[in-house]
């Protein structure tokens, strides 16, 4: 729920654990059987899934900046710390979660949209590898192309909220 997601982001950790917390409570919120992706403590997900994500303001062996000087999530780590972070909760194979660290078309992205399934899209300059991680839910069309994402954005000017980015 969007009080859920108002919540997660208490202790100012990376994006891209709150943007698997934010995707988990989705799925949660859904089926049963997601239901043990939650914790009932939200800062324990939040380091669980850090951990995860190998992201450097969680992890002690990380907690220096990368070699380009950022702090956060390496956005190649998100994709195999959200699948090693379900299949530790759910205790298998991660069900349905498919791990995908290249680039959508946007073919693909509405394809999945569309069907009901949001995901975690991130956003990098060429040069970094860190970027910004959020949870999109939606989309506007202009013309017939994507102009907006509709997303769950943790880092916000104003705090956590439900918005729009441009594409």
């Amino acid at each position: 729920t969007e009080d859920h997601f108002q919540n997660m982001n208490k202790g100012g950790l990376d994006c891209a654990p709150v943007a698997g917390m934010t995707l988990a409570n989705y799925w949660a919120s859904r089926l049963e059987a997601a239901r043990p992706l939650m914790m009932d403590r939200t800062s324990d997900m939040q380091a669980a899934l850090g951990l995860a994500m190998d992201c450097n303001d969680v992890n002690p062996a990380l907690n220096s900046k990368d070699d380009l000087g950022h702090f956060g999530t390496k956005v190649r780590d998100i994709g195999p710390g959200l699948l090693a972070y379900a299949v530790d909760r759910l205790g298998g194979g991660g069900g349905a979660y498919r791990s995908r660290t290249i680039a959508f078309t946007e073919a693909d992205f509405r394809k999945e949209i569309d069907a009901g399934r949001p995901m975690i899209v991130t956003f990098t300059k060429k040069s970094a590898p860190i970027g910004h991680a959020v949870m999109a839910f939606g989309y506007e069309l202009e013309d017939g192309k994507v102009t907006f994402l509709i997303v769950a954005d943790s880092q916000t000017a104003e705090g956590p909220a439900i918005g729009k980015i441009r594409v």
